[in-house]
């Protein structure tokens, strides 16, 4: 039985690598995940969109500032929850 295992586990090996279509699935699964990163990852990309939206409030630094930080904290707060 261990010796079926082994050779069904090489078949499996070899047939991934003569799949062509698993290059084109992986850079398709890498450039759907680009917008999603630099949306929700990064909201310092939004800020001139807010700020033409909001009208350049006087106090607009710390309301963005705030809205980061909110983003951000429960990200750091998620660290200290998984450590066991």
């Amino acid at each position: 039985l261990t010796f079926f295992v082994d050779d069904l586990r090489l078949m499996i090996i070899s047939q991934k690598s003569e799949s062509s279509y698993r290059w084109i699935i992986l850079f398709l699964a890498c450039f759907m995940l680009v917008g999603p990163y630099y949306c929700f990852d990064i909201p310092a990309a939004l800020k001139t969109q807010l700020k033409s939206y909001f009208g350049s409030p006087d106090d607009f630094e710390f309301d963005f500032s705030l809205l980061y930080t909110l983003y951000s904290a429960p990200n750091v707060g998620c660290i200290y929850l998984s450590i066991d």
